[in-house]
């Protein structure tokens, strides 16, 4: 397993090697807990050209990892990854394709987080009662008409009390709503 630091601004991060590998970790001729000055490390698997463990700035974001691990693949789900997530230490991306997403065959979550367990990350799905224009139409099925539409309802009643009363919205039906509920919140 190789770590690799990611290009950034950071004068931190300007000095780290451009791989880590286990045999230093071992050795202790490089730390392998994260600081102020290293940063934190993520792991980006999945549809992704270069997967694998990035050392990147303490206050990263998804769009900066997706751009160190080379970007997204040809068939990459784009739509069900928020580039504006904030990352933390020890978090894992996964980036489905688009035949997961589209059957259902992966879940939203990140492994190696303090604890141990399964927890869906921060901004995973998209709040119906905050979400802009351009955020709803990164989900399937959602073009600007219907993202319009989402707004226009949202704003005339006030927003949305449940994920289920998106069915009230002009042109979205049963088939169009149970494509969107695994990726929608409503907070």
């Amino acid at each position: 397993m190789s770590v690799q630091s990611a290009q950034t601004t950071s004068p931190a991060l300007d000095d780290l090697p451009g791989e880590i590998n286990e045999t230093e970790l071992a050795s202790g001729a490089v730390s392998a807990a994260p600081s102020e000055e290293l940063g934190i490390y993520v792991h980006i698997c999945g549809a992704v050209n270069q997967p694998g463990v990035y050392c990147l700035s303490g206050n990263a974001r998804v769009f900066e990892l997706v751009e160190s691990a080379g970007g997204f693949t040809e068939d990459a789900a784009q739509w069900c990854v928020n580039m504006a997530s904030k990352l933390s230490d020890g978090e894992q991306l996964i980036v489905p394709t688009k035949e997961q997403a589209e059957s259902g065959e992966w879940t939203v979550g990140t492994q190696g987080t303090p604890g141990g367990g399964t927890e869906e990350p921060e901004g995973a799905r998209i709040d119906l009662n905050t979400a802009s224009k351009e955020q709803l139409m990164t989900l399937p099925g959602i073009g600007e008409s219907k993202a319009e539409a989402i707004l226009s309802y949202r704003e005339t009643k006030g927003g949305f009390a449940s994920i289920e009363e998106l069915k009230n919205v002009d042109g979205i039906k049963d088939g169009t709503f149970s494509k969107l509920k695994d990726f929608i919140t409503v907070r």
